[in-house]
């Protein structure tokens, strides 16, 4: 039986975090977070096993000081291209730093840029777009080759969402799409990783402005707005973005949790995480296990989600390419 193994991989650096959004409480479960020499062994063994590139996210990585060697360490050292997702929130000098360690993407959150300017009492979603948004020009400037956000819709913001796209991408950068992903996980494996009475929640009464947003979305992407989402995905936001219930069928791309060990998702740490750490997949046999038969076990605990990044590495993985794809076609 021929197995496809993923071809890129989340590598979520620590739990800790700069910034207390509403709508993400992932800080709240802290771990034993790996050293910068451990990440350097980590990253020399993803690039063994074949995986092409690396999302390197949070919490917050930037609160690590050491993120720059181990940007550089990648940069140099592996095959592996390396994508930043950050909340922005640090100075220019920060960026100039990463940007001399090699970095080669640049992902920011962006719910929206029409909240302009910051007042007193705004919430750090709207601090986090606002610098977000400033950040992907200064790193424009810099000459970084690969620079998106990551627009989060929520029944805030459905109306904007096209706005915000269109200004987004005019301006030269990508934009990657998912609903909020809500609903508690209430298994001892899981995590409680939105709150299901959040005032953000998408629910039935959303789905006609939703569909409206998606309809204005595919004729902006056919027309070439630079949307990462495939048109399969946003027909898809009306209905799995408020039940929440589409199911990844493989193992299409690695999560690597902070302590160096292997999630099945964002929102479930299961047998993979009791089982396997990233050294462990240097056993060929291990890594089978992990994507034919552990992985599989641990899915069946989840309700569903409408996950961009798990959904379009699952779509990649059939085409055989990395997720970066899209520049060069």
């Amino acid at each position: 039986m021929d197995i496809a193994y993923p071809l890129e991989a989340q590598v979520y650096l620590t739990r800790e975090c700069n910034l207390r959004c509403e709508y993400c409480i992932l800080t709240k479960k802290q771990l034993k977070e790996l050293s910068l020499d451990e990440w350097k062994s980590v990253f020399s063994v993803l690039d063994s096993i074949g995986i092409k590139s690396v999302k390197l996210l949070g919490g917050e990585p930037t609160v690590k000081g050491w993120l720059e060697e181990l940007i550089a360490f990648i940069t140099n050292n592996t095959s592996i291209r390396c994508v930043l997702l950050s909340n922005s929130h640090f100075d220019e000098d920060r960026m100039n730093s990463l940007v001399a360690a090699g970095l080669w993407g640049y992902f920011a959150s962006v719910d929206s840029i029409l909240a302009q300017p910051i007042t007193p009492g705004s919430s750090h979603t709207d601090i986090k777009a606002m610098d977000g948004y400033y950040m992907l020009h200064k790193f424009k400037e810099a000459g970084v080759q690969f620079l998106g956000a990551n627009v989060v819709i929520s029944s805030e913001n459905i109306l904007e969402i096209p706005e915000t796209v269109k200004k987004l991408s005019d301006e030269g950068f990508w934009v990657n799409l998912c609903p909020i992903i809500w609903g508690i996980r209430n298994s001892e494996t899981s995590f409680e990783y939105r709150a299901p009475d959040s005032q953000l929640k998408l629910t039935s009464e959303y789905v006609p402005k939703l569909r409206e947003m998606a309809l204005e979305l595919l004729r902006m992407k056919r027309n070439g707005a630079k949307i990462i989402a495939s048109e399969s995905y946003i027909q898809g936001i009306p209905i799995f973005g408020v039940r929440q219930h589409w199911h990844c069928s493989r193992l299409s791309q690695l999560r690597v949790d902070a302590d160096g060990s292997i999630m099945c998702c964002p929102d479930i740490r299961g047998i993979a995480s009791k089982k396997y750490t990233v050294w462990s997949l240097k056993d060929l046999q291990k890594y089978r296990q992990l994507v034919t038969t552990d992985w599989l076990k641990d899915s069946k605990q989840c309700p569903g989600c409408y996950w961009s990044s798990i959904f379009l590495a699952e779509e990649n993985l059939l085409k055989g390419r990395p997720d970066f794809w899209y520049l060069n076609s």
